[in-house]
This record gives structure tokens, C-alpha cells and sequence, in this order.
């Protein structure tokens, strides 16, 4: 999906913003599926469920290649298990368990996402970048 033939055929949406979204709420918490999904819808909100689909499965497939996120299952206490599996096993599973018939994924449908170090460091770099940009108040 991140095939610059296939980006193209997407709907004008900030895919850098909404990962950049998904790396600075990762850095406090885990994030679920039906967030990004929610975040495509956000950034056009006349995007069909069809674009809202790929838009949602571009940003996965370009977080969880880069090495900044990893799908899984949340457990009891506030842990979180990562799926067994490579990357691309990862991206072809939540592809099939995306709901059928044009539904978005609700609240713990397919899986949740938990930060990397990697994608960690780089949301804890965007909120310090961010709290930068906004100068003393």
C-alpha cells in the first residue's frame, strides 16, 4: 500500500499529519485502528468509506514499515500483547479483518497500535517540536 502508483489514487489527505497524530498519542497511550480510520474521516470528510479505507491502510502500512508502530491486542492491566508475525503478515491480517461492506473499524475492532522506541522518540520529538513552535506564552 505504499506504492507511489497506489498513494496516488487517494484523496487529497495529510497522511504525514495524521501519522505525526498517531506517534504523539502513542507516545502516552496505545491507538486502535477505528483512530486512524477516525483521523481520515477528519482530514475529508467527504472521502467515500472506500478512500477512508485505503487512506487508513497507506498511514498502517507506512508506520508499521518504518519501524514506529506494532499491532496487537491489548490485555488485562493495561499491557499489550504484539502479534506474532512479520510486518507484511501484520499488514495482509488487518486488511482482511478490516469490517466488510464499507464499515470503519470501531473502538477495538481489528487491533490497537503500540509505539516503537523508534516511533517513541519521534512522537517525543514532535510534541518537543511542537511545544517549540509555540514560544513562550
Amino acid at each position: 500500500m505504499t506504492d507511489p502508483a497506489e498513494r496516488a489514487h487517494l484523496p487529497q489527505m495529510d497522511t504525514a499529519g495524521t501519522k505525526h497524530d498517531i506517534l504523539i498519542g502513542g507516545v502516552r497511550d496505545y491507538t486502535g485502528l477505528w483512530e486512524v480510520a477516525h483521523f481520515a474521516k477528519q482530514d475529508s470528510s467527504t472521502a467515500s468509506p472506500d478512500a477512508v479505507r485505503r487512506f487508513a491502510l497507506t498511514v498502517v502500512a507506512e508506520l508499521v514499515m518504518d519501524g514506529c508502530v506494532e499491532p496487537g491486542t491489548l490485555t488485562g492491566g493495561g499491557g499489550f500483547d504484539v502479534w506474532e508475525g512479520t510486518p507484511s503478515e501484520w499488514l495482509d491480517r488487518i486488511t482482511a479483518e478490516w469490517p466488510p461492506g464499507g464499515a470503519t473499524p470501531n473502538v477495538g475492532d481489528v487491533c490497537w497500535f503500540s509505539n516503537t522506541e523508534r516511533g517513541n522518540a519521534l512522537g517525543k520529538r514532535l510534541i518537543a517540536d511542537s511545544e517549540h513552535d509555540k514560544g513562550p506564552e
